[in-house]
């Protein structure tokens, strides 16, 4: 009860004094930065929850920005308006938002700037948000680059790798993976068996309100943030097109009316596959021509993708619960397979789990990988081959063909048609009309416009585009998945990744296959609430037809039929393909028709892995809330690429996919623009 000083006892007020002074000071020296990257909330953010915990004494959250000075896509675009609300939001909680800056954009220039951070305000604790392609490998390049400061044994600083980026949790994911037939405790990952699994979990916990109070900074906070602006040229009409589609702002509160609106529509309309009992149902595989069996968008992909709102706030408020778990599987996915990371074609690389068992009444598919490992060389468009002679597929193909042709010069139909021979394309000019919306298909035209003007398009439709380039155009997958990732507003890594493979028939579940992108919709594919006028009551026209999507006809008038000066200006690369009229629908429709007779093995592959799944090592569960400790050899995301994305698109004669921020490049130890477009990357750029 007393403590005995060398002049003698003390009371013990001054006991309790010498006690809360100490433990004062204690507090004080737990300082704590959160490094969120897609975590961009107040509400139910279960890291900056933690981090709250851990720094009472000091909390700086930091986002780091890697696209130097200028503003690059529009998913950065939209990363950028999520940062300016997160700043207000955590303004009001006693504190702000600290932008760090990248020398370069990678992982670890990114982690060296928070360790950097971390050692200048001496944080005893950096939580790092690991939802981005490094994963947890952020947190060891953390760690890592902390270890070079000379000046940092002064503070033990412990790095905590931590997600929140999920409806369940990776480790409730890894649970719904079943075991292979190879009985060596491998794992399958297969949709429709994660789907069945997954309705059997516990509903997923409440989301958590935003704390009343956060510990203060360590260091001075800004009211705005430097971070780039919006180009006049493209990011403010794509930002403005967004806002119109949806009537909410880019923050947590216009995130959660648009998640409220999503599951109020979904009652209202009894549209199947939404709930927990329907998960099993693949509603809306966009080969019907009205689109009425597709669920309605729910228009928030982009705040999930950044997660300014979290997956379980939009669980609650009724979103879809099979679309939050297609995002779950994608990236568990992404975290426990290798190719897919990589951009190897996943069916190439790792074997479909039936291989040992499997008896085809053909040839063995060389385009799959078996159990010895990966084919010798990749593909990266589907294989054609002519229906074998004397089957039903080679007569109807012979029927088709003399459609096309008079008798006299019919012949037989032995090669498969070309788009490109339509108008006498090169490959790269094919990409561009695809890029610019000049296929002739109405539906892909109408998206690929759409995608221009706010970043944004309905699955269903990202669908019908993705199969008109692949099996339509026959173009390489991973033109589609550049472009995408430069173009969207709500770009998901693992996402755009698992779609884009599966559209080339190399992916995890290339369900989707010969889907008739080509279909032309007509006035009587009306919605009935649109037909009837009960969409619009009370002179208010409703989200689905701000987008135009309440039938298909609607949608392609709305988007084909917009004004030029309602569109961002296209790069001028694409200015040929603008000009350039589309082809003939006629000519279009025959090409997809006839091309789906010589994809028919490929489609069979497809529907083989899909039923059956891809074969993995078993996968690990990552080392969440524990300390990371440096690392010799991280592992390698794009860099691992056999061809990066910038040598597909020279490889194909394109370039405009770095139109809208020159590359960044390294001199005098800082970022600088190179301003050598042909230099850079073989095309013209836009200052």
């Amino acid at each position: 009860k007393k403590r005995v000083h060398d002049k003698g006892p003390i009371s013990e007020g001054a006991l309790k004094k010498t006690l809360k002074k100490e433990e004062a000071e204690e507090l004080a020296g737990k300082r704590a930065v959160a490094w969120l990257q897609g975590s961009l909330r107040v509400r139910d953010n279960a890291i900056l929850q933690k981090a709250a915990e851990a720094g009472p004494g000091g909390l700086d959250v930091v986002v780091v920005w890697r696209h130097g000075e200028r503003m690059p896509t529009p998913a950065a675009s939209f990363m950028a308006s999520a940062m300016r609300s997160l700043n207000d939001e955590l303004g009001k909680l006693g504190n702000g938002l600290q932008v760090l800056y990248a020398t370069e954009n990678s992982d670890q220039s990114a982690a060296a700037a928070v360790a950097a951070h971390a050692v200048r305000v001496a944080a005893s604790t950096v939580l790092v948000d690991c939802s981005e392609e490094a994963g947890e490998d952020a947190a060891a390049f953390v760690q890592g680059a902390i270890s070079t400061h000379s000046h940092a044994s002064s503070v033990v600083t412990k790095v905590h790798a931590l997600h929140d980026d999920t409806l369940f949790t990776h480790a409730q994911a890894l649970t719904l993976l079943s075991e292979s037939t190879a009985g060596d405790k491998s794992k399958v990952l297969k949709w429709t068996g994660f789907l069945k699994a997954a309705s059997s979990l516990p509903e997923p916990p409440q989301p958590h309100p935003a704390p009343a109070r956060l510990p203060p900074p360590c260091t001075a906070v800004s009211k705005t943030l430097d971070i780039p602006a919006d180009s006049p040229w493209w990011g403010v009409p794509t930002h403005d097109g967004w806002l119109k589609v949806t009537g909410v702002p880019i923050s947590e509160i216009g995130g959660l009316q648009l998640a409220k609106m999503a599951g109020e529509g979904q009652k209202s309309n009894g549209r199947p596959g939404f709930s927990a009992k329907h998960l099993g149902q693949r509603a809306g595989a966009g080969d019907d021509a009205d689109g009425r069996a597709a669920p309605r968008p729910a228009y928030v992909s982009p705040y999930l993708r950044w997660g300014v709102i979290s997956a379980r706030q939009a669980n609650d408020l009724g979103v879809r619960r099979r679309d939050l778990l297609w995002r779950d599987f994608s990236r568990l996915c992404w975290r426990s397979t290798a190719p897919l990371r990589k951009g190897e074609p996943v069916t190439q690389s790792l074997p479909v789990d039936d291989v040992e068992t499997f008896d085809p009444d053909y040839a063995i598919d060389a385009t799959l990988a078996t159990v010895k490992g990966a084919v010798s060389a990749w593909s990266w468009a589907p294989r054609l081959e002519a229906p074998e002679a004397g089957s039903e597929g080679a007569a109807q193909l012979q029927i088709l063909h003399q459609k096309k042709h008079t008798s006299a010069d019919a012949g037989a139909a032995t090669k498969a048609a070309e788009w490109k021979e339509i108008l006498g394309l090169t490959d790269g000019e094919v990409f561009e009309a695809w890029c610019a919306g000049r296929t002739g298909a109405p539906l892909v035209d109408a998206g690929m416009i759409q995608l221009w003007a706010c970043g944004w398009m309905p699955r269903r439709v990202r669908l019908l585009c993705a199969s008109c380039l692949v099996e339509g155009l026959g173009l390489d997958w991973r033109l589609g998945r550049d472009w995408f990732a430069y173009a969207l507003t709500d770009h998901d890594y693992a996402i755009n990744e698992c779609m884009w493979q599966n559209a080339g028939l190399v992916g995890i579940d290339p369900f989707y296959r010969g889907l008739r992108w080509e279909v032309v919709p007509t006035d009587a594919e009306q919605d009935d609430d649109v037909a009837t006028g009960k969409g619009a009551r009370k002179g208010k026209s409703t989200l689905e037809e701000r987008s135009g999507y309440v039938s298909s006809n609607s949608y392609t008038r709305k988007w084909l039929d917009l004004p030029p000066s309602d569109l961002p200006p296209w790069p001028p690369p694409l200015h040929a393909a603008r000009a350039r009229a589309a082809p003939a629908i006629e000519a279009v429709a025959h090409v997809a028709e006839q091309r789906r007779f010589f994809l028919k093995r490929a489609y069979q592959s497809g529907g083989r892995v899909s039923r059956v799944g891809i074969r993995i090592p078993t996968p690990t569960q990552p080392p969440f809330s524990s300390d990371i400790h440096p690392i010799t050899s991280a592992v390698a995301l794009r860099t691992t690429l056999t061809i990066p994305p910038d040598a597909v698109a020279r490889r194909y004669g394109v370039g405009h996919m770095q139109m809208r921020v020159p590359p960044i490049c390294m001199q005098d130890g800082g970022p600088k623009y190179e301003r050598d477009a042909q230099a850079a990357c073989g095309s013209r750029i836009i200052a």
